[in-house]
């Protein structure tokens, strides 16, 4: 056992394995039923409980759950022991109740009493009156403890007082819930100080540092046990993580920051698709924060676009006023059995020009998804949740055909009657009964939602219909397209010559380090996958520094400057965007940006720009070549 220097503890550094590696609760339940059946007598001394407890015991994670069941267990001490010394396991528990013991002294102790080495931590925690996005000085007020206990080789955390205890229905009154999964709630919460309750959470026992430093932050960065280390400003500024977001092993794509601010209106977030889960969202709107009430009339439903495409879900949130807002995603195996899965605070100073509701806001959401597949069709033209579409041209979209279906589409408008669009739509099988083919011909400008429902050929009773994809349809973009296409691909040019131009000496530098850090590896990993190698070659950093190494026409920089957004595959991008897109940074790098940083820039350069070509590229004039340095710099002053 390594020894810090004082000599008089185990090193303090992260822990070699997580969690899941040294705990598994089936293997535990015989030391938990031993500790929840301790009996009373035992409770008189120290040396007596530990001694029950511990006897048998094969290892120090046994040992410490052995602790932390029965602390868990003999929380409710209904009669006063007059008699009972401080210095024991009942008189503890007394004064717990009194609050003149904490939970976090009374495990330390218990764990010292056991020869555990533990150590109590302070720190910032986001406890019960924190919301996502706080002010830094007010999240700062909020100091808790919690603590380490050396066990398996390492140092691991435990929150005793948010593993034994809970307030229950705590609301500051400050939040209006505005909608709820496309209905309008517009529902005030009452101020409430909450139940304060004493369970059994495992979620706080031996938590792993890279999930509990979401929630708790201490005073000694050392404490972290984290190899990359976390600063304040980003333990204050990440979104508000519950535990599902860990438990189902999500993932935010893009700016990873709980504090968003709205854009022409609006606000944006994106997650990484979960087969097998439905999701939900809440919105609510701070009425202290936002200085006013929301008038009556301003009814909120329908302004939440929730898409899936290429792998990943999200919303799009429309502000029809100003104000700070709150976004809740939920999810679960179940629609009807939901759990929290994250929170973003979203401010909007300028409410979006002309905000109208969507046409409908489905359950399942605009763009195809699992549900597509169950329901017998896979979507083949179009992937994206959105599809823009030229006035006065058709749209066709392609469905491949799994399972013998009757297909139903309708058409939905903010103003024009569903009945009436019915003769813009056109479907036809096609492909020898493999393909349905859907046209779309809409009588003017604006959004439109194309709602596709199926039921099984053997099932003909009209309601037998269910809602298997929908797509948004719109020409918003058709007057700016080309605008906003010349703009990503003059930012990919540009951010291709720092690459081109780069001191051949800041990658060879690379190729030095022998360990690389997480960032750096995983920028690598995308800059490779964009120039054409595959994925399992590039998780090896041996055999990344190999290709840095090369020279000439094949180098690093040669492939760059010979990268084609047209002949880009869409899925290796997707792909380079979720490996790094934590990096993703607004500003442009530098040109004397190290080797890292540059490299990161164009990635996300290009990937942006891949993006918006494909969403946008049916608006330019027909055989526009938006490579060309003639179409990118036209309009450049």
């Amino acid at each position: 056992m390594a020894m810090s220097s004082n000599g008089n503890m185990p090193e303090i550094r992260p822990p070699p394995n997580r969690k899941k590696d040294i705990f598994d609760p089936q293997k535990m339940v015989r030391v938990d039923e031993r500790a929840r059946e301790a009996p009373f007598e035992t409770a008189t001394t120290f040396p007596e409980l530990v001694k029950y407890l511990t006897t048998g015991l094969v290892n120090d994670v046994e040992k410490v759950r052995a602790l932390f069941m029965w602390m868990g267990s003999h929380q409710h001490l209904s009669t006063v022991y007059w008699d009972a010394s401080e210095d024991s396991p009942i008189g503890c528990w007394q004064l717990q109740s009194m609050g003149r013991l904490s939970y976090n002294d009374f495990f330390v102790r218990l764990c010292k009493e056991a020869n555990l080495p533990c150590v109590a931590i302070q720190g910032v925690v986001k406890a019960m009156h924190y919301a996502v996005g706080m002010r830094d000085e007010e999240l700062k007020s909020f100091q808790g403890e919690w603590v380490a206990v050396y066990v398996a080789k390492g140092w691991r955390l435990i929150v005793p007082i948010w593993a034994f205890s809970a307030v229950a229905g705590f609301t500051d009154g400050n939040w209006m819930e505005v909608e709820r999964d496309g209905e309008a709630v517009f529902q005030r919460d009452e101020s409430f100080p909450g139940q304060h309750i004493t369970h059994l959470n495992d979620d706080y026992f031996l938590t792993d540092p890279n999930r509990l430093i979401f929630e708790c932050f201490p005073e000694k960065q050392e404490w972290q046990l984290l190899k990359e280390p976390w600063s304040f400003e980003k333990f204050a500024d990440v979104p508000l993580c519950h535990i599902q977001y860990f438990e189902q092993d999500m993932s935010i794509i893009g700016k990873f920051s709980g504090r968003l601010k709205s854009e022409n209106g609006k606000c944006e977030i994106k997650l990484k698709e979960k087969p097998g889960m439905f999701f939900g969202y809440r919105l609510f709107y701070n009425v202290t924060e936002s200085g006013k009430e929301l008038s009556n009339d301003t009814k909120l439903d329908r302004y939440v676009l929730y898409k899936t495409e290429s792998g990943t879900f999200g919303f799009e949130v429309r502000f029809a006023a100003a104000g700070v807002y709150k976004l809740q995603v939920n999810g679960g195996v179940r629609r009807d059995t939901f759990d929290m899965i994250c929170e973003f605070r979203m401010t909007c100073d300028e409410p979006m020009k002309d905000c109208r509701p969507l046409p409908i806001n489905p359950l399942i959401g605009f763009g195809p998804n699992s549900t597509t597949k169950e329901g017998g069709l896979k979507a083949e033209s179009h992937t994206q949740a959105v599809v823009n579409f030229r006035k006065e041209e058709g749209t066709t979209i392609t469905f491949k055909i799994l399972k013998p279906v009757n297909v139903q589409t309708r058409l939905f408008h903010n103003e024009i009657s569903s009945n009436e669009l019915q003769k813009c739509i056109d479907q036809q099988p096609w492909a020898n009964g493999k393909q349905i083919r859907i046209t779309v011909l809409v009588p003017q400008s604006g959004e439109y939602a194309l709602q596709i429902n199926t039921r099984d050929e053997d099932h003909l009773a009209s309601d037998a219909y269910e809602n298997v994809c929908n797509y948004l349809l719109t020409n918003d973009n058709e007057d700016t397209a080309p605008q906003k296409v010349k703009e990503k691909m003059r930012a990919m040019r540009d951010a291709k010559q720092r690459v081109v131009q780069m001191d051949p000496k800041k990658i060879e530098a690379i190729t030095k380090i022998k360990i690389p850090s997480k960032k750096l590896h995983d920028i690598m990993m995308a800059t490779l996958l964009m120039i054409g190698k595959w994925e399992g070659f590039v998780k090896d950093w041996a055999k990344v520094c190999k290709v840095l190494e090369i020279k000439g026409n094949q180098s690093v920089q040669s492939r760059v400057r010979r990268f084609r957004v047209k002949t880009a595959d869409t899925d290796v991008c997707f792909k380079a965007r979720s490996i790094c897109e934590n990096y993703f940074d607004d500003e442009n790098a530098s040109d004397d940006a190290d080797a890292q940083d540059t490299f990161c820039d164009w990635v996300q350069k290009a990937v942006v720009a891949k993006e918006t070509v494909s969403e946008l590229e049916n608006y330019l004039p027909p055989g526009t070549d938006y490579e060309d340095d003639v179409f990118i710099s036209s309009d450049e002053a």
